[in-house]
Order: structure tokens, then C-alpha cells, then sequence
């Protein structure tokens, strides 16, 4: 699908001097879809190792073992030796982390006691800091060009968090927290936008779409309206995630086709 749509867009935008990532079938194994990977090292080491030793633990040593993971992962040193060891092995320790978790939350529920209000302030307060943080690193980039006399276009250096970042993991646990409140009745259409969100991730994930997103000016739009800016987003979100829905739909009918063509060369035979 992805090999069909990046050769119609090229068709559709040659002589407009506009780069298209044209794609291939090498992208199922040379993808950027870090995530297919990480998740099944993840569930075959649960499998095979970690499951049994986290059960057999008591509460406290459990706790203990979370505690250990979150540390190692995140703080500098201990991070940077799993770093040194192997290429993505502290996201790998991160994501094992929170596996285990997800375990200790299904066994003890320990978030029970916290106040919904208290989860949405601290995500308030997070994205404050996050906000100071931006604005110190804008000032900290600024002073520097000043200092070294710089000649050349200033060029704001935005944060970026990585994925053992304890910013991420804290706003995720939490909101996952605040999701599992939800009381939602069982929906038909829920479940099935449930179930396309990893056909969703295909198709967003990978060099054409990433291409197309990194071909808007988002800067111009936020400099000029902030409210247009948002609108731009979500309105580009919400159209990935519906092209993503209606390629998991095909992705079924195909499916189904080709299990009903199968049972009937059998019927034949």
C-alpha cells in the first residue's frame, strides 16, 4: 500500500521540484518501525524469564525491581553504561519496565488511592516545566549565538526527550491511569478504531509519510496563528489516523477473501 501511494503522489507532484520517498518492500525489514521489534523482544523475554521471577516475588521485591529498572534507565550514568554495552539496550531495560509494570498495576492496583484531580495536575505541572524548559533553552541558545558573535542565521535547538525519558514515562503512566477510570460501555465501533491503531502506526511511521510532514512549514504556522497551528495538527492527525483506519478495513476484506477463496480450492479438491 505504502509502495502504491508514495508512486501516485510521485506521479502527482514530479516537475514541482518536491522529493518524494518513493517505497519499496525492504522497508519490512529495514523499517523504522522500531516499535514491531521492541515490543515482541519485550513480551518473548516475559515470556521466558521475567514473568516467572516477577511472580514469585513478594510486593516489596517487586516494587524493588521497578524501582531498579526506572533508575537504571533514566539516570545519566547507569544509562549511558547500558548505552556503552549495546546500541538501544536502555530502551530495551525502559521498556521491560514498564511490561513488569503493567503487572504490578493488574495485581495490586496501587494508583487506587490517588485523586483523578491530583493525576491532572501533575500532567499540568509536567507540561509547565516542560514549557520553562523550552523557554531556558531558547534563552541559553540565544546568549550563545550573542556571545560567539555569530554572523550566521540564528536557528532555534528545540529539546527533544528520548524514549527512557522520565518525562515521557511519567505522563504516559498517568494517563494511562486516568484512561483505566473510564467506565466505557462496550462499543462495537471503539473496539474496531482500538484494533486499527497498530495499522495506524505502519502508516505514519515510515519515510514517505514522515517526508510529507516534514514538507509543511510548521514554524510559519506557528508563528502566524497559534490556534491555525493546532487545527493544522489535529486536522493532520485525524487524516492519518483515517487513512490508516480504512488500509486496516482493506487489510480485513483481504483478508477475509482470501480465507473464503482458500476453504473453496479445498471444497474443490
Amino acid at each position: 500500500m505504502l509502495a502504491v501511494s508514495s508512486l501516485i503522489y510521485y506521479k502527482l507532484h514530479r516537475g514541482q521540484g518536491i522529493y518524494v520517498s518513493m517505497t519499496d518492500l525492504s522497508l519490512v525489514n529495514a523499517g523504522t518501525w522500531w516499535f514491531v521489534g521492541w515490543y515482541f523482544v519485550i513480551v518473548m523475554l516475559g515470556l521466558l524469564v521475567f514473568n516467572k521471577i516477577f511472580i514469585k516475588a513478594d510486593r516489596r521485591i517487586k516494587e524493588a525491581m521497578l524501582v531498579l529498572l526506572f533508575a537504571v534507565a533514566t539516570i545519566g550514568w547507569s544509562g549511558g553504561l547500558l548505552d556503552a554495552i549495546g546500541k538501544e539496550l536502555r530502551t530495551l531495560v525502559i521498556g521491560i519496565f514498564v511490561y513488569l509494570l503493567g503487572g504490578y498495576i493488574r495485581l495490586y492496583d496501587p494508583f487506587r488511592p490517588i485523586k483523578t484531580w491530583y493525576g491532572i495536575f501533575v500532567i499540568g505541572t509536567i507540561y509547565a516545566f516542560i514549557f520553562l524548559g523550552y523557554y531556558n533553552n531558547t534563552k541559553n541558545n540565544a546568549q550563545q549565538y550573542i556571545l560567539n558573535e555569530s554572523t550566521e542565521l540564528f536557528l532555534q535547538k528545540t529539546t527533544s526527550y528520548q524514549r527512557y525519558s522520565f518525562i515521557p514515562l511519567i505522563l504516559a503512566i498517568i494517563i494511562f491511569e486516568l484512561a483505566r477510570r473510564i467506565r466505557i460501555p462496550g462499543s462495537r465501533i471503539i473496539s474496531e478504531l482500538g484494533a486499527s491503531t497498530f495499522m495506524v502506526y505502519l502508516i505514519h511511521e515510515n519515510p514517505f509519510v514522515i517526508q510529507i510532514y516534514k514538507g509543511i512549514d510548521w514554524v510559519t504556522l506557528l508563528h502566524d496563528s497559534i490556534p491555525h497551528y493546532i487545527l493544522y495538527t489535529l486536522g493532520f492527525s485525524a487524516l492519518l489516523f483515517v487513512i490508516g483506519f480504512v488500509f486496516y478495513i482493506l487489510c480485513r476484506v483481504i483478508k477475509q477473501c482470501t480465507v473464503k477463496l482458500l476453504v473453496l480450492s479445498q471444497l474443490n479438491t
